[in-house]
């Protein structure tokens, strides 16, 4: 049983490990953004469904998505709390597992409307 226990672990880990270690595209950002009912509240406020995801494209080039990527994987292994409570002041509540499964898109979105900062 504890060998059973032990595997659940491990797969369960690797799957969620895997999903943040992926690079997220502005796409993935607009999904995102429609399963979470976003609405920005800090420097992209008023920005709402099509002229979000538009501005989306607009302001994030290649590079500034790869440094969004690298800010959003560290958030979501190092300080998990910090974007899963932040979250939960500004926006609709969400639980754990729907955290878990959107982290890095939502700590990019976070890092993008200026309501947490960029890594150092």
């Amino acid at each position: 049983m504890r060998a059973i226990s032990i595997l659940y672990a491990l797969f369960f880990f690797s799957i969620t490990t895997n999903a943040q270690i992926e690079d997220k595209t502005i796409y993935d950002l607009t999904l995102a953004i429609d399963a979470l009912d976003y609405t920005p509240q800090k420097r992209l406020e008023g920005f709402q469904g099509k002229e979000l995801k538009k501005a989306l494209y607009s302001i994030i080039d290649d590079s500034l998505l790869k440094q969004l990527n690298i800010d959003g994987w560290y958030l979501c292994s190092q300080d998990k709390r910090k974007g899963y409570e932040v979250w939960n002041l500004y926006y609709d509540r969400i639980d754990w597992e729907t955290y878990a499964k959107y982290c890095k898109e939502i700590n990019i979105l976070l890092e993008i409307d200026g309501l947490i900062p960029q890594p150092k």
